[in-house]
């Protein structure tokens, strides 16, 4: 006879399913510890952010690194075309690892912005 303990070991022991375009960082396409260079594109009529060569080993410290590169340089563009409140943002990068994008939300005002597209290419 199963029991409710049972039960509950069995559900903890079973690994949650996945859900079709979640992002599994268990099963990535390259290794965790790629060199990726990182190349950030326009703002208003300027490139205002620098390349980058920086090492992925993982997501969140990754995509803080891009944000502490970039946010210095995109301030006085964003400045400059009036959206100075768009430099309190975060970068978001795909799935694949091939391309990310900078993030601005007013959660209270139900508003977001996306800008400043970024192509990430592997290094040898």
């Amino acid at each position: 006879m199963t029991t409710a303990l049972d039960r509950t070991r069995r559900a903890l022991d079973t690994p949650p399913p996945v859900i079709p375009g979640q992002l599994d960082l268990t099963q990535t396409q390259e290794p965790l510890m790629t060199t990726y260079r990182i190349e950030f594109g326009k703002v208003g009529e300027t490139y205002p952010v620098p390349p980058l060569t920086l090492q992925f080993d993982e997501i969140n410290a990754f995509c803080r690194a891009v944000g502490e590169h970039a946010i210095p340089h995109l301030r006085p563009a964003l400045i400059e075309m009036g959206r100075p409140e768009l430099a309190d943002c975060l970068f978001h990068m795909s799935k694949d690892r091939s391309r990310g994008q900078f993030l601005w939300l007013d959660l209270a005002a139900g508003k977001g912005a996306r800008f400043c597209p970024v192509r990430l290419t592997p290094t040898p």
